[in-house]
């Protein structure tokens, strides 16, 4: 699962300021003190609460502590997106009512929140988020970006550049200089910046960039060419994890008297690719499982940015739209700015840095999804640059796995590379087959597409798989 992750064992809270000069949110976590917790929350506290979340489906009730009819409509515009995907509710109540989850605008004191149900140990005439910017020229993009990610700490969640896997090559030196025109020692700086959850004390998947609870990351603060923009708005992974945190209840289907059956028709939409019923052989026939797509195989497939996903064929690609659940009409390859190759055998998304590396023959070209080209200093040498003798001279396919990992195949050979090291892993290539991908019936690979974490599709011929990365097995 391509999941956010949650802190799951200590009590903390989390406040967020912001520094004029630099514009730049900083995430900050404090243990409370005792002065703010209730006699209960004090007591729950000693005894060691571990469970952060909301009952599922609950009524969570919030109310404001001062602020502008304005600021309070803003938030609880932007709040309410939680819970499009999330079975919670979120009821606003009078100034003067009872309140799990108390707001304040108090300038000057950073925006921040208690993390999940903390909220109920503190005392209840005291906030447990805060709004310290918040006014009437703020406009919507802060508006929405503040409110989501705070809500997103009252729901459970923690800060995405603490991920277990978070591949950040921060520029420790800078981080602490700059940082310490704020008043931060190091000591500070490790903590609050660097520090990594243990993966045992967090639930967490594969490390998101988009999210709404990763804060800005400059380039100017990590080594080589690496930045985190500011995330305003909720990232595919997060309306998913939330949802898996917080499941919606199943619709339960009315009976029906059954009918004549109809002779089906053919869907304006094409579906998204299924899974074959469990009579049906595998693999499964390209023009089955992808209705719609023009193409008779994949020769490259790719994931790209915004829910995009790229399919290779020959001259030509198609996109296909995962929220729309569209295939657009074949394009010519010649709309990738700069690529010089006449067609792709291979193709994967690097999302750290939002390239996209596309491979033909014994060259490949590094795709820059921001300003919509080719970098510049391409084609280069796929072995010069890829691990040198190790490293195949010519790719089939190519996707990455999670983390730092990036599987390339070749004939019926496949190997394993780490771009953390820059360097193929020791024990690679090995054998295609279905001991070493469990039960996979192809020896040779024309594509991989990873789709939304963990399925990955394998595609040979007119045919594809589908492929659990977590479980590690074809299914």
């Amino acid at each position: 699962m391509n999941l956010k992750f949650t802190f799951l064992t200590f009590t903390f809270c989390f406040l967020c300021f912001l520094s004029v000069s630099q514009a730049q949110n900083v995430c900050v976590e404090l243990i409370p003190s005792a002065d703010v917790l209730s006699s209960e929350g004090a007591m729950k506290k000693m005894a060691g609460d571990k469970q952060k979340f909301w009952d599922n489906g609950q009524v969570i009730s919030v109310k404001f502590i001062g602020g502008s009819e304005f600021v309070r409509a803003k938030v609880r515009q932007y709040a309410q997106e939680w819970s499009q995907y999330a079975h919670i509710s979120l009821r606003f109540v009078a100034d003067n009512a009872n309140a799990q989850i108390r707001i304040a605008f108090e300038q000057g004191k950073g925006s921040w929140s208690y993390l999940g149900k903390d909220a109920l140990s503190i005392a209840s005439h005291l906030p447990t988020m805060n709004y310290g910017w918040f006014n009437e020229k703020t406009n919507d993009r802060e508006f929405s970006r503040t409110t989501l990610h705070e809500f997103g700490h009252a729901l459970g969640l923690i800060h995405e550049h603490s991920h277990p896997a978070a591949p950040i090559p921060w520029n420790k030196e800078k981080v602490y200089a700059y940082y310490a025109q704020q008043g931060w020692n190091r000591e500070k700086v490790d903590r609050s910046v660097f520090r990594r959850y243990n993966h045992q004390i967090t639930q967490y998947s594969e490390y998101d960039r988009l999210s709404i609870m990763h804060y800005a990351v400059p380039n100017e603060h990590t080594i080589g060419d690496y930045e985190v923009p500011w995330n305003t708005v909720l990232s595919e992974t997060d309306k998913r994890f939330i949802a898996q945190i917080y499941p919606k209840p199943i619709k339960p289907t009315t009976p029906t008297t059954p009918t004549k059956p109809t002779k089906p028709t053919k869907p304006i939409k094409p579906t998204p690719p299924v899974p074959p019923g469990p009579q049906a052989l595998r693999p499964t026939s390209l023009a089955w499982g992808w209705y719609g797509i023009p193409f008779p195989s994949v020769d490259a497939a790719t994931e790209y940015s915004q829910g995009r996903t790229y399919l290779f064929y020959k001259d030509k690609y198609i996109q296909w739209n995962y929220d729309e659940r569209t295939i657009l009409e074949p394009m010519s390859l010649k709309d990738w700015n700069g690529v010089p190759f006449d067609r792709i055998d291979a193709a994967f998304y690097w999302e750290v840095t939002q390239k996209v590396y596309l491979f033909r023959g014994t060259q490949y070209v590094r795709y820059d999804v921001a300003t919509n080209k080719t970098d510049a200093g391409y084609p280069k040498n796929i072995q010069a640059m890829w691990g040198g003798s190790q490293m195949f001279s010519s790719v089939d396919a190519a996707f990455r796995w999670s983390g730092n990992k990036i599987y390339f195949f070749k004939d019926n050979q496949y190997l394993r590379y780490d771009m953390s090291t820059n360097k193929v892993d020791q024990g690679y290539p090995r054998t295609i087959n279905a001991t070493n991908w469990r039960k996979l019936s192809f020896t040779k690979i024309d594509a991989v597409l990873k789709w939304t974490y963990p399925i990955v599709y394998i595609f040979s011929g007119g045919q594809y798989h589908r492929y659990n990365i977590e479980t590690d097995r074809t299914f």
